[in-house]
């Protein structure tokens, strides 16, 4: 037997509004991440799924939602974009983060939105930014 629901013209009205405010919302979060997505691959970067080094802890630089992993004070040319960002700088904060099976399990601020690498970045002196 199905169940039918009586929905006055108002109320369907308002329930699709909010079905359209929340969908237009949730886009819109995305779009700041994505635009500092889109700023690195005009840099040369691109995105991947999985970092290839050794597990271990890496040091941060970068600003605000953008960080840069680096070892003994040279960029790995891995970049993440973080879903909660700082103000200031990422090595001034002296924030490191752990590296395991290709993965940032974990991070300081919000979580991690994408991954990306950028071959010739590799050993360049890490960023005080």
């Amino acid at each position: 037997m199905k169940k039918v629901v009586r929905l006055s013209e108002n109320d369907l009205t308002r329930l699709v509004r909010k079905i359209i405010s929340e969908t237009v919302v949730a886009e819109q979060d995305n779009s700041r991440y994505d635009k500092k997505v889109a700023g690195l691959t005009q840099n040369g970067y691109q995105v991947t799924d999985k970092i290839s080094l050794p597990d271990g802890e890496y040091d941060l630089s970068g600003m605000g939602y953008v960080c840069y992993l680096n070892k003994d004070k040279k960029n790995t040319g891995y970049a993440y974009v973080t879903t909660g960002g700082i103000r200031g700088s990422w090595a001034n904060s002296g924030a490191k983060v752990n590296v395991v099976g290709g993965k940032i399990p974990q991070v300081e601020y919000g979580e991690v939105y994408k991954i990306l690498y950028n071959k010739s970045e590799v050993g360049k002196p890490m960023s005080e930014l």
